[in-house]
């Protein structure tokens, strides 16, 4: 029985680790438009992409085999993920990432959240 706790809490370390060297969602402020993403996307030399539904993201590598990605609904509306954006974390309200460069800087992997 005793053996059962100690490689649950093993496993649950050990997972806890992973979440935290991953990097994090964070919303970015501001609408931004898909032609300002695929420019923005083209100058840091990343993958743009867009569904029928008008959708739209950029795809970038930022190291050590890790991928930075802003991704937009139809509206605008965007979030980020990077590994500089910080922890994951597992409740609360998603972060939100201020700036004239937020998008860049995610795409960068040079996003610092205060």
């Amino acid at each position: 029985m005793q053996r059962s706790w100690l490689f649950i809490l093993v496993i649950a370390l050990v997972l806890e680790f992973l979440a935290g060297t991953a990097g994090a969602t964070v919303r970015i402020s501001g609408r931004h438009g898909m032609s300002e993403i695929a420019a923005t996307c083209a100058s840091v030399g990343g993958t743009f992409s867009s569904s029928l539904g008008g959708e739209y993201q950029c795809s970038n590598s930022c190291g050590d085999g890790q991928t930075c990605t802003v991704s937009c609904d139809k509206e605008g509306n965007c979030e980020g993920d990077c590994p500089s954006c910080g922890r994951r974390q597992r409740r609360g309200p998603v972060p939100v990432l201020r700036g004239a460069h937020a998008v860049e800087n995610v795409l960068k992997n040079s996003a610092k959240r205060y």
